[in-house]
């Protein structure tokens, strides 16, 4: 019966590593989603800026393409966020379910 404790054991541990592993990967989607949006906002700023400073538009126009600008970047924002949580309730009802997966293989031993 040890043997399967140690099984049991290592198959929870692993099981808690892949959500640490999945955690990052998440993160790191995030991070990577993020700084493409803020070089996206900064060059469509500066874009915007250049139009204006060059009388190739009006103050109206600035202002309307900023607004537009803001909330594009605002539903990219709530889009990430979205995302990331449920990729991150995935990973977890993933571990839960590996977890029960084992335990019922521990008892049906």
């Amino acid at each position: 019966m040890e043997h399967w404790k140690e099984w049991k054991d290592k198959a929870m541990s692993d099981a808690d590593s892949q959500e640490t592993e999945r955690y990052f990967e998440v993160l790191g989607l995030s991070n990577d989603w993020y700084l493409k949006q803020l070089n996206q906002g900064n060059n469509l700023d500066s874009f915007i800026e250049e139009l204006f400073i060059k009388d190739l538009i009006t103050k109206e126009q600035e202002n309307y393409l900023q607004e537009k600008d803001k909330a594009m970047d605002n539903f990219v924002g709530k889009s990430l966020d979205e995302l990331e949580k449920d990729l991150n309730d995935l990973s977890v009802k993933t571990l839960e379910q590996t977890k029960k997966t084992i335990e019922k293989n521990i008892k049906q031993m």
